[in-house]
């Protein structure tokens, strides 16, 4: 049985003029149709922008990068003390990165409970 076969259900909600814009942009910044995103607010499910969801995948790669970098440095077998303090800005670095992307998830869980306050 199809998936849309099992939605029979309709809910019906009231919404202002201004109510309705909001959350008509939150599903398409989350490329999701109104009926969709509200589903996913309703059932508490986590939504994501498409340009958080961007954003997040490209600071994971430039992640990947760093780290490989670091490691590139670290095989040179060096003493010298800019390489030591440049892997140690490289690790800086991955951390603002892993804090940012854990920011916009933490964000974004958050949408629909701002969206659909009572």
């Amino acid at each position: 049985m199809s998936e849309k076969r099992l939605k029979n259900k309709v809910v019906r909600t009231r919404l202002s003029e201004s109510e309705f814009n909001v959350c008509l942009v939150k599903a398409q910044d989350c490329g999701m149709k109104l009926s969709a995103f509200s589903r996913n607010c309703m059932l508490a499910r986590k939504t994501i922008a498409k340009t958080d969801a961007h954003i997040i995948n490209e600071l994971r790669r430039q992640g990947g990068l760093l780290i490989k970098l670091s490691g590139e440095i670290k095989a040179l077998n060096t003493s010298d003390q800019r390489m030591n303090e440049l892997t140690n800005e490289m690790k800086n670095l991955y951390r603002e990165i892993h804090k940012t992307i854990h920011s916009i998830i933490g964000r974004t869980s958050n949408d629909c409970e701002n969206t659909f306050e009572a």
